[in-house]
């Protein structure tokens, strides 16, 4: 059991799992003795050539694979699948790496990916290595427990950053048996102070022949409870693994409780059930998830991965905020707070380390308490993509519920990786931020459906912060065209707040490339729209000749603000048509008056114009 970090709240083990004997599954051609027989590639364009079968020295066999990459942000890899995955149960995928003798040692890395029924990717993890200059073979290997509905897997092998690197021998295994009885969901939330209706699925690793469902027993327990509760629930069978449970919850205090399930024989399983407040919205949002900073709207318009060096350079783009440094440190963090408030910048606070740090939540909440009231503080980051990182709940739900027992001031933000992820995590954060970043190989309206998604998973008080794609190397720069497409399909689906990634990732440094110099005039035109997207009245009215354009009307006053975007590859001449004459219109990107005829204007976009 881990320690508590707040005497109100306890964490709970999701699960019994049996350990067993490692078991290997059967992979396609794991070694490539049959060149890349079974192996998916990526199939990026102009990636074809950037693997082959070598026999230069392979681990095992006579042959091995070459991974190349001349410059860095590509990333190249290879896959295959793998059926019969039991949910719960732990997975091992390993394999053998080496880089060129005599050069640089390059990042190689491996990961499992899981997959359910309907073959939606419900999580991945990474294995990473660094190769030996010597270009002598290692190990690399992920270790991971299937999703509660994982039925299939993937495996992949993967280069990172430029150079050559060898794989060989690639193996997956079973490593720990699946618990005889699993939740579905594996974890829920519930409203604090309120008796609910819970439903949910439990599934057995072993056959159940009987018609009728088992004699499950099921009690609850946590924080405020004074002793473990017996819960009666209604069971059926839908299969032979599976039956449908529906359960009637006492009212439950704030924090996290365990719903236990037995089958005499077979086993038990606990199901955490987080108890969040009915009440959560910070002083730091309005009613309509907007930013309020003393009390008076905010419109965040970030960068992310900023060294403090460059804030001033930052606020002359007209930026507004960053993202602060990954430290738990308090020492270092007040540092940059102060580095932030000279230049007149805002910051959200990571609350969670650099990478391959240990995760320490009591830290994480200290620093939130110390630092609180620092004037440059304008949120604060909980966890980066915990949807990937299931081990995280815990910990994260932990410090959410503990900083809003001290009714911390700002809202609390989790960047969620996945579309299907949006409404579940909102649980546990006041802002949701999502990265939608399309190019190379997606279209840009993707920044429009997932803001869109997510904006329809959150409650009308939260906010909704999105960060857009400004490149981490050349091939995943947006021109200045597509940067300003990106931007408005965010603010016309439900953005609060924008960001951009990154200043610096790598040998990455977004000042020297041809983007930066547009960012000022980009930042000029949200500005000029903030007011209209946070309290804005929809203008349904608005016609258009063009149904390749998207459009959004908003009015302020005798004002509207009309956003249109062509997510084409062609020009588009339009014209739109208002409810009530028109007595003037420019464009806000160059001032340029559009001479209106009674009702109606022209709009002449070019492709990816916005």
């Amino acid at each position: 059991m881990i320690k508590n970090i707040c005497c109100s709240l306890i964490l709970a083990v999701v699960c019994f799992a049996m350990p067993c004997a490692a078991q290997e599954l059967a992979l396609q051609n794991p070694s490539f003795e049959q060149e890349l027989e079974g192996w998916a590639v990526d199939l990026v364009p102009g990636l074809e050539k950037h693997w082959q079968v070598d026999t230069e020295n392979p681990a095992e066999g006579e042959k091995c694979l070459r991974i190349t990459a001349r410059k860095p942000g590509i990333n190249p890899w290879l896959a295959q699948g793998v059926g019969d995955i039991q949910p719960g149960a732990k997975y091992r995928l390993s394999a053998q790496v080496r880089g060129r003798p005599g050069k640089a040692p390059v990042r190689a890395a491996v990961k499992l990916e899981f997959y359910n029924g309907q073959n939606e990717n419900t999580s991945g993890y990474y294995g990473f290595t660094v190769t030996a200059e010597d270009g002598s073979w290692q190990p690399v290997e992920a270790v991971a427990e299937a999703d509660e509905d994982s039925l299939k897997a993937a495996v992949l092998v993967r280069l990172f950053g430029a150079g050559t690197v060898w794989f060989d021998d690639v193996q997956l295994a079973e490593v720990e048996a699946a618990p005889p009885l699993v939740f579905i969901p594996a974890r829920a939330v519930v409203e604090a102070g309120t008796e609910t209706n819970l439903g949910f699925d439990i599934r057995l690793s072993q056959v159940w022949e009987a018609e009728e469902a088992p004699e499950f027993s099921l009690q609850i327990q946590g924080p405020g409870l004074d002793e473990a509760q017996a819960l009666s629930a209604t069971i059926e069978k839908a299969s032979k693994h599976l039956f449908s449970a529906s359960v009637r919850l006492p009212s439950l205090p704030m924090g996290i409780h365990q719903l236990t399930c037995n089958l005499a024989g077979i086993g038990s399983s606990r199901l955490p059930i987080y108890a969040v407040p009915a009440s959560r919205r910070p002083e730091g949002l309005s009613e309509t998830g907007g930013w309020l900073v003393d009390g008076e709207a905010f419109f965040p318009l970030g960068l992310c991965h900023v060294n403090p060096e460059d804030y001033p350079r930052v606020a002359e783009a007209g930026f507004n905020c960053v993202q602060g440094v990954l430290s738990l440190d308090e020492a270092t963090v007040n540092a940059t707070l102060q580095a932030a408030e000279e230049a007149g910048l805002k910051v959200l606070v990571p609350l969670y380390p650099p990478p391959g740090e240990e995760v320490d939540r009591r830290a994480a909440v200290d620093l939130a308490r110390a630092v609180a009231g620092h004037p440059a503080v304008l949120g604060f980051e909980l966890a980066d993509e915990p949807d990937l990182q299931p081990a995280l709940t815990d910990f994260i739900a932990s410090s959410y519920l503990a900083l809003k027992a001290k009714q911390l001031l700002q809202p609390m933000l989790l960047s969620i990786a996945r579309a299907d992820a949006y409404g579940w995590w909102s649980h546990l954060c006041d802002v949701v931020e999502v990265s939608p970043w399309p190019l190379p190989d997606e279209p840009l309206t993707l920044v429009g459906e997932q803001v869109s998604t997510a904006s329809e998973a959150l409650q009308p008080w939260q906010g909704l912060l999105v960060v857009l794609q400004a490149g981490w190397g050349p091939d995943t720069q947006p021109t200045a065209s597509q940067a300003r497409l990106m931007m408005y399909m965010a603010l016309m689906n439900g953005a609060r707040g924008i960001f951009w990634y990154s200043l610096h990732d790598a040998d990455w440094n977004l000042t020297k490339t041809p983007l930066w110099k547009h960012f000022k005039g980009l930042n000029a035109e949200a500005t000029a729209l903030a007011e209209a997207i946070l309290n804005g009245e929809p203008i349904d009215e608005v016609e258009c000749s063009s149904n390749a354009l998207l459009i959004q009307a908003l009015a302020v006053d005798d004002t509207a603000y009309i956003m249109a975007v062509n997510p084409t590859d062609k020009p588009v001449k339009a014209w739109l048509r208002m409810p009530l004459v028109v007595g003037e219109a420019h464009l806000l990107s160059s001032g340029k008056k559009l001479p209106p005829r009674n009702r109606t204007l022209q709009l002449n976009l070019p492709r990816w114009g916005a």
